[in-house]
């Protein structure tokens, strides 16, 4: 059985996690194409709220009313420090991005990215005591090696022409103008990117662990505890950005989601504006107005310029979001972190079908890697994928 998706409900959430993020990014991609400039901090916390409102639907829909949800809310609340941890780690992750892409362009910031990969494996054995097997090690180096080899192919093609070649379906490197004083030498901008890896692998096993070991709470009041603790931070994170000139807006941190850089979420919002992830873009903040255009006074800002494909991004990150915490507690992180690594292939066949963007034969190639990794960590899978402890249930 591939991934041991041994029933129908895992490959369901598999499958659709790779196309709701997909769809996002097909969607970021066509405003970007058709001169759409959203402001990606109004995108990132519109998001928030509409994934807090639909925890609390889905919770009166499928399980109690608002009084039981509210008795529950009261009953767990030390979840809601409990749920800090991840986000806060995030909110970590964003700010060395900030510094970090003052000296390391987004493309190659990426391709080291795709190093989580194989950590994601080492750090996730660890905390739920499991040992993978040599092909599952195996199918995650071949992933890794799909993944980077992408995103190096992309680089190259902008290295040729900026215009034109450097663009790739649904993914957009930029050039970084350093707007702050807080420019590293490039040997620390390296150790900030391991960092970087390592607190975002840390974030979501941990948030993984949290949901697995309350595996019988409901995960729309977990889901509540998560972004209610994104959307504080998350202001907090942007108005020190703003009020201390800090330099370009970051994305703000928002996810268990699959951490910075390659989870689906960043990429989709990243893809506005044509600038890469978290901050590629040499905009300073100036006052009243955030990255991507419009000023936070604006209703057409608030309201995505009324565009209807802005409204698909945002319905799809924010149901992307629900999904994932559903992938963390019948899944794992790992493989999360390979479905993350699966979109670039649906991203592909989606640009080229509805947008008609030119297949890359590297993407092509890169695509095959990871099918090859696919395979090699699917024959690798038996029992041992799944979560040792029994009180974890999943």
């Amino acid at each position: 059985m591939i991934l041991g998706l041994n029933t129908l409900d895992k490959q369901l959430i598999f499958l659709g996690y790779v196309l709701i993020f997909s769809i996002a990014k097909l969607s970021a991609h066509a405003i970007e194409r058709n001169g759409g400039n959203l402001n990606k901090f109004v995108v990132v916390m519109e998001c928030t709220l509409l994934k807090i409102l639909l925890s609390v639907g889905y919770f009166v829909t499928l399980e109690g009313t608002l009084n039981q949800l509210w008795t529950q809310l009261k009953k767990h609340r030390r979840m809601l420090l409990s749920f800090m941890i991840p986000s806060g780690l995030y909110m970590c992750v964003d700010a060395i991005n900030l510094i970090a892409l003052q000296t390391i362009d987004p493309r190659t910031l990426t391709m080291l990215g795709s190093l989580k990969i194989v950590c994601m494996g080492v750090v996730w054995s660890i905390f739920f005591q499991k040992r993978l097997s040599l092909l599952q090690w195996a199918g995650l180096c071949f992933i890794t090696i799909g993944c980077a080899l992408d995103q190096f192919a992309a680089m190259l093609l902008q290295e040729a022409d900026p215009q034109n070649g450097g663009s790739t379906p649904l993914q957009d490197g930029g050039s970084i103008e350093a707007a702050t004083t807080y420019v590293v030498s490039p040997s620390f901008a390296r150790v900030l990117v391991m960092i970087e890896i390592i607190l975002v692998v840390l974030a979501a096993v941990y948030f993984e662990l949290l949901v697995k070991r309350n595996y019988n709470l409901s995960i729309n009041v977990q889901n509540f505890y998560l972004y209610t603790n994104n959307l504080i931070l998350g202001a907090m994170y942007q108005f020190v950005l703003y009020f201390f000139q800090l330099g370009p807006q970051s994305v703000v941190s928002h996810h268990h989601s699959g951490g910075a850089g390659s989870s689906g979420e960043k990429a989709a919002i990243a893809t506005l504006g044509g600038r890469s992830d978290a901050s590629s873009s040499s905009t300073t903040i100036k006052e009243g107005t955030g990255e991507g255009g419009g000023t936070y006074n604006s209703l057409a800002t608030w309201m995505l310029d009324y565009d209807w494909k802005a409204y698909v991004l945002v319905l799809s990150l924010s149901l992307g979001g629900i999904l994932t915490s559903i992938f963390m507690k019948r899944l794992d992180s790992v493989r999360k972190t390979i479905a993350m690594a699966c979109q670039m292939a649906s991203d592909a066949a989606l640009g080229f079908l509805v947008l008609n963007i030119p297949l890359r034969g590297f993407a092509i190639v890169a695509s095959c890697i990871v099918a090859g990794g696919v395979y090699f960590y699917s024959i690798g899978t038996g029992k041992s994928t799944e979560t040792k402890c029994k009180k974890f249930a999943v």
